[in-house]
């Protein structure tokens, strides 16, 4: 039984360092868990058995419940400093405090206080990493106030936390006879450090209040030697910035273009992809309107627990088609990667803001959580639906020292491709297409002289360069024709994962192409002028370990994405559902079914092997006696025939004691008294002792086919 007095200590030790940290790191999740975690092993008085399995057991659930409480409970790492970086609070002190509060369902002793003790120190230590920072909790906003006076707190804190432990600590000793009483000189020392350590604490608070600057520079300057490591280990993709033609593909772009920077679960390829529009060209550079004022979309409160938000530029209404996309973590990007005919999208963000050129930013946003986006029917490939129409001034500007040279070029193509004022915008379209199709050659190589600009130098001289130059040459034609274009870059997502349950992009998926606006259909239109060698249609060799090892990934983030987003409900089925769709997989792959098959069979194999052998514990059967358990294991068989009424659960002594009772033949009843001696005797397990019992069984089976022994029924 456990001790009530050491779990009342537990739980005073552990309670003054588990509320600070609740309130520095703003996570009511780990009070609530661990106070209950205490509150249930109080009622439980009874002790768990400790053994192997046990602690397995507890640690997996203890691990389970950190990972899926800290992702649907996300910590704000701005919160802390660089130490508790390293050391991931959000997962290193739940951890602590779980194990001190299981520990108390196995034993009570000494133990425990000491592992409380621990959990508490981690947590007072990295409660003490705090950044003054704004906002304040959101989770925990009763206790905001807390935070205009966080050093004193800490201190307080600090104090109360130690000063328990070392008065928990004797306690105990004196329960368990380790501190014996009247010994004047341990409660001198027991005394005199409950009030050195206010001291020491205050003394140490007074000090870095004084020579805080100092103390905070030098842990600036830590703090910039660590996140230049992180940067030099890091191979995080961040996807933005300007457009500048007069370079190539960087050359970590094109060494990791295998990199998958997202998934899309969807029937259906996505392809394109849509993320940052460019309206303004000059100097071989796309630059973003930025004169344009983002536009807050409506939202919408889901019911899940975490309540993710559909967000909508207009009235939020249902929608038929929905499907999901997971960013990966190497990938980041303020903008959402979207089809041009998404209508709204569903995430886990406080606001989303976008542009009227289809550009959509969340803020606050769960990027683990990813997110849907939403549509009337999946149209491959489209384009931005808005503005509509466009102002007339606007898309359609050329800089002035091209518009001379483009019109040159123009002229050039229209008479090759035989268009005329007459010809429609998309008869346009589709001849410009395919002049840059069949005129041009998709290379990755520098362009331009320096002086000349890159479009210029493409258009007139190599007729060689990468997507971007194809997507600016074709923009800046049609412009010079008087049509609006604009300027877009984003990823080609078409790569279908051997599965068939999702698609995947690649990082040299990258890719960037022509919104133009139709004026005989009064719509914008997605156009293409890259060669289809250039299109960003890399698809990987998938082979069986790379493509069952994405297919975990894409299980475990769409796993998490739901429960981010606080359908635990839908997250069972969708488990279940998934595991029973790997199943199915599994059993009809190639590889891996034959391997199945043969391991299903050695494992039967060795199972009637060890079955019809019978070893004994701790020693191995010599062949001999292996051959005379074999041949008696028929014998048996043969006798249940002819006394069906004997239980089959029997022993060997039940066995016979019930052939005796249904009136056997009383030679029967030798023979198997003879072989109970010699098969669990060793003294008597040898060839003149064996060899003549295996030709007696044998025997006595040959005449009970002859002439069957009459049972009476």
């Amino acid at each position: 039984m456990k001790s009530f007095k050491e779990l009342m200590l537990v739980t005073v030790i552990i309670l003054p360092s588990l509320f600070l940290f609740s309130v520095a790191a703003d996570l009511p999740h780990v009070f609530v868990v661990t106070v209950g975690g205490l509150i249930g092993s109080m009622l439980i008085r009874k002790t768990f058995k400790l053994n192997d399995r046990s602690i397995i057991y507890t640690g997996v659930m203890i691990f389970v419940m950190i990972v899926l409480l800290d992702y649907m409970f996300k910590l704000d790492r701005n919160r802390f400093g660089l130490i508790s970086s390293l050391l991931r609070p959000n997962l290193l002190v739940p951890m602590t405090f779980y194990a001190a509060v299981a520990l108390t369902f196995f034993r009570s002793g000494k133990e425990t206080i000491g592992v409380a003790a621990a959990a508490a120190l981690v947590g007072i230590m990295l409660s003490g990493d705090v950044n003054e920072f704004d906002p304040l909790n959101t989770r925990l906003f009763m206790f905001t106030g807390l935070h205009a006076n966080m050093e004193m707190f800490f201190f307080v804190i600090m104090v109360l936390e130690l000063t328990i432990i070392l008065l928990a600590v004797s306690y105990s000793g004196r329960i368990h006879q380790n501190i014996v009483r009247g010994k004047a000189i341990k409660r001198i020392l027991l005394w005199g450090a409950v009030i050195t350590v206010p001291l020491l604490t205050w003394s140490f608070a007074t000090l870095y209040d004084t020579h805080g600057d100092v103390i905070r520079r030098f842990e600036s300057q830590l703090m910039r030697i660590g996140m230049r490591k992180f940067r030099y280990n890091q191979r995080k993709v961040f996807h933005g910035g300007d457009i500048d033609l007069n370079r190539t593909s960087n050359a970590d772009m094109i060494k990791n273009q295998q990199l998958i920077v997202l998934r899309a679960a969807t029937a259906v390829a996505p392809g394109y992809l849509r993320g940052f529009v460019y309206t303004e060209y000059r100097n071989g550079r796309w630059y973003r309107d930025e004169n344009t004022d983002p536009k807050m979309m409506q939202s919408k409160q889901n019911g899940g627990m975490l309540a993710s938000k559909l967000f909508s530029p207009g009235k939020i209404v249902p929608q038929a088609v929905s499907y999901e996309i997971y960013p990966t973590s190497d990938f980041s990007s303020d903008i959402l990667l979207t089809p041009g005919n998404s209508r709204q999208l569903e995430l886990i963000a406080d606001r989303v803001s976008f542009t009227v050129n289809g550009e959509f930013k969340p803020t606050e946003w769960e990027q683990d959580g990813g997110y849907s986006v939403q549509m009337s029917k999946i149209v491959f490939p489209s384009a931005y639906y808005t503005p509509e129409p466009p102002d007339p001034n606007s898309y359609i500007a050329v800089p002035d020292k091209l518009a001379a040279p483009l019109g040159m070029v123009l002229k050039r193509l229209e008479l090759e491709c035989d268009l005329t004022a007459e010809s429609s915008d998309k008869e346009r379209f589709t001849k410009m297409e395919q002049w840059f199709h069949s005129k041009f050659k998709y290379k990755l190589r520098d362009q331009g002289n320096g002086e000349t600009d890159p479009v210029l130098w493409f258009l007139n001289k190599t007729r060689e360069g990468h997507c971007e130059l194809f997507a600016s040459s074709m923009a800046l034609l049609l412009r010079k024709s008087g049509i609006q274009t604009r300027y877009v870059t984003g990823f080609v997502c078409n790569d279908r994962h051997p599965s068939g349950r999702y698609y995947v992009a690649r990082l040299g998926n990258a890719h960037a192409w022509v919104e133009a606006w139709e004026r005989e259909t009064r719509r914008w239109v997605l156009l293409e002028p890259t060669p289809a060698t250039g299109v960003p249609n890399l698809k990987s060799e998938w082979n069986t370990a790379s493509a069952w090892g994405d297919r975990f990934q894409q299980l475990f983030q769409s796993i998490l994405l739901g429960l981010r987003r606080g359908y635990f409900a839908e997250m069972i089925i969708r488990v279940a559902s998934e595991l029973f769709k790997l199943l199915l997989d599994l059993l009809w792959n190639p590889v891996v079914t034959p391997l199945l098959i043969a391991f299903i069979g050695y494992r039967f194999h060795r199972w009637r092997r060890n079955r019809h052998n019978r070893r004994d514990p701790g020693r191995k059967l010599s062949p001999e006696i292996v051959l005379l358990s074999h041949e008696f294991t028929l014998f048996e068989h043969k006798i249940r025939k002819l006394y069906p009424l004997i239980p089959e659960q029997a022993t060997l002594v039940e066995f016979i004691d019930e052939l005796k009772g249904q009136g056997a033949p009383e030679p029967l009843i030798i023979l198997l008294n003879r072989y109970q001696t010699v098969r669990f005797d060793p003294t008597r397990q040898d060839n003149d002792d064996v060899e003549p019992l295996i030709k007696a069984i044998r025997a006595a089976k040959r005449e009970l086919k002859n002439n069957p022994i009459r049972v009476k029924k």
